[in-house]
């Protein structure tokens, strides 16, 4: 279960570093990429299941 807000990962560039929060209240169903690995931007990284509040 993730809130919305939450850290869900940290993402590391040349230039920075950031948290990534969890858009949305819901249930983590599928991690996409595994540490360390790369990815594009706006490539998806992970799917949550949304609780509607």
């Amino acid at each position: 279960m993730v809130k919305k807000d939450e850290p869900l990962v940290q993402i590391e560039t040349f230039k920075i570093t950031t948290d990534i929060l969890a858009p949305c209240e819901g249930i983590l169903n599928k991690i996409l990429y595994k540490e360390f690995e790369y990815c594009s931007i706006n490539d998806d990284i992970a799917i949550i299941g949304c609780i509607n509040k």
